[in-house]
């Protein structure tokens, strides 16, 4: 019966639009009034919903700048109120013309959650949700939004996030000094981390800034160089300065190209003062197929462990290789001291001026230094050395045959 009725008054309205210029002056009056009604309301309802828009954000903007816990709670609240009062009408319309089931449906539902948690978080820590990381934040939940949509993602971690902060509210309110040591804690865990990475970079760093080179043999000459226009060397001058091999020389530019005279390689470096230092020395040229290059650590020689020698009757078993005993004044003495247990051995015992005497036990014959001295064959030698000078480094070296 309805569409009966509808389709009627369809041919009514059509009969009259054709025979009646006033009834097509009238309806035209009233489409245009409408039309004109529903965009003045649509405009004063953007107007409205922009206006709630602009305090919102300047509410959370400002309490984030700020920093203060109370007033992020406040704006935060005042925002969802706003938000909920500007939806309210847009929502009652979607409901009444069935493009929504509810008023507030699930999206605008979790956009609230959303904006309580973030709420939340700048009330409970307010020296983290500062207004960038909330922009960082707010970004992020709406890639994951976009990504995760048909999965309800952020509806589903909502509430254990909720939970999760609820449960830290609570123990900061009633436990603050075990909350603040944990927080201690956790901050002076943070900071080791940041401390080693700070020292290994500052190493790296170190290391990357300087690059030195040990002489591989000895020189009695290095060079002045006459560069010409292309920065090549044009004419090398020489310079008696002797450089011994062992030295160690700072290399002024690592990044620039090895120099190239009359099919010798040359590198710029510059030689250490009189303090040993790397900061005003004299810069000259020096072949670099006499350079090896690396960090200054892996360059210096390395120092030989040094024995403290003091008088006593204990046995010390020397090891493989070299070993070094100081005897400061005349009459100090090493331990007793024993080689290895091998089937073959060999040694050799020296200082700078053979200042001192071998004893064997079992022979109280002391033997003088001298690099030519003849020992007796010994079964299982055991020995001390003494010192008939004094500011001896007794250096004993043993290997296996």
């Amino acid at each position: 019966m309805i569409p009966i009725i509808l389709v009627l008054v369809v041919l009514a309205i059509i009969i009259g639009l054709i025979l009646s210029p006033a009834f097509r002056t009238g309806i035209a009056h009233a489409a245009t009034n409408i039309v004109v009604i529903v965009f003045g309301v649509t405009r004063a309802y953007a107007k409205y919903v922009a206006i709630m828009l602009a305090v919102m954000l300047v509410f959370m903007a400002w309490a984030l700048v700020l920093g203060n816990p109370i007033l992020s709670g406040i704006a935060f609240l005042l925002s969802i109120i706003l938000f909920f009062i500007a939806w309210l009408p847009l929502g009652a319309v979607l409901k009444l013309f069935n493009v929504n089931n509810q008023i507030v449906p699930p999206a605008v539902r979790s956009f609230f959650a959303w904006l309580a948690f973030v709420g939340f978080m700048a009330m409970m820590t307010p020296e983290v949700f500062t207004l960038k990381t909330t922009l960082i934040a707010s970004l992020v939940a709406v890639f994951l939004s976009a990504l995760t949509s048909k999965f309800n993602f952020l509806e589903k971690i909502i509430m254990p996030l909720v939970l999760i902060m609820c449960f830290v509210g609570a123990w900061k309110v009633i436990a603050p000094d075990s909350f603040r040591a944990t927080e201690r804690h956790r901050r002076a865990i943070g900071d080791v981390f940041t401390t080693a990475n700070d020292r290994s970079a500052f190493r790296k760093e170190t290391s990357a800034a300087s690059t030195f080179a040990k002489m591989l043999m000895s020189t009695p000459v290095v060079y002045q160089a006459a560069i010409n226009q292309d920065g090549g060397i044009q004419q090398l001058k020489e310079v008696p300065i002797s450089l011994a091999k062992g030295s160690i020389v700072l290399i002024l530019n690592h990044k620039a190209d090895v120099q190239i005279y009359h099919g010798q390689s040359f590198a710029y470096v510059m030689l250490p003062d009189a303090q040993g230092k790397y900061v005003n020395g004299d810069c000259y040229w020096v072949e670099s197929n006499l350079l090896e290059i690396g960090p200054l650590s892996e360059l210096l020689p390395k120092e030989e462990p040094e024995v403290s020698a003091t008088p006593n009757n204990s046995v010390v078993t020397l090891v493989f290789g070299t070993q070094n005993f100081v005897l400061n004044n005349i009459g100090d003495e090493t331990p007793w001291l024993q080689f290895p247990d091998c089937t073959k051995f060999g040694y050799q015992i020296s200082s700078a001026d053979y200042g001192y005497t071998l004893t064997f036990k079992g022979d109280n014959t002391p033997y003088p230094g001298s690099p030519t001295l003849v020992i007796p064959h010994k079964e299982h030698p055991v020995f001390k050395v003494r010192a008939t000078k004094p500011n001896q480094i007794v250096t004993i070296t043993v290997w296996q045959k």
